[in-house]
């Protein structure tokens, strides 16, 4: 099994960005709407009092952030069909994504992989390459499933302690 490529599609799920845009884009329309129509000031937790015209701007700063966020999300959206992005393992490296958004990838010798730990919980789950020059975090959530998360982070740890046996390193 250690000669063959193993393949993981890797990426932002384009549901999850449908979403994301669909909740900021309604979001952007009620605070922009209330910057240019608003006559009302605003009380934030009674520590934070604003007159009208300071209510306006707030809510137009808010407006403006939630409209960046629709077109990042629109970029990325585009990113991710355009490029397929994907994890492979091969017989003496691994080849991924240096970024789960980035179309650059980065070859590591599993020889070079100093700690490979796991973090986080449940689908915000990762695990954390580290080498001398790259430390890169493949994210559960970007992955197919929850089998192939497990899989690949098995695998990854099996074929980092067959190349530090061959090279008489840890056991």
């Amino acid at each position: 099994m250690d000669q063959e490529n193993l393949r993981y599609p890797y990426g932002l799920k384009s549901h999850r960005l449908l979403l994301g845009m669909l909740v900021f884009g309604v979001g952007s329309y009620m605070a922009i709407n209330k910057a240019l129509f608003g006559d009302r000031g605003l009380n934030i937790y009674s520590i934070i009092h604003l007159e009208p015209g300071g209510a306006r701007i707030f809510w137009a700063c808010l407006g403006v952030l939630f409209v960046a966020l629709v077109i990042a999300a629109l970029i990325s959206l585009y990113l991710n069909l355009t490029t397929q992005r994907e994890i492979v393992l091969r017989p003496r490296a691994i080849t991924l994504p240096r970024h789960v958004l980035s179309a650059g990838e980065v070859t590591i010798p599993y020889r070079d992989i100093v700690r490979l730990k796991t973090g986080g919980a449940g689908r915000h789950a990762f695990f954390r390459i580290r080498t001398g020059e790259h430390n890169v975090m493949v994210r559960k959530g970007a992955l197919p499933s929850n089998d192939s998360f497990a899989e690949l982070y098995e695998e990854i740890s099996a074929r980092v302690r067959r190349a530090d046996a061959a090279m008489g390193f840890r056991s």
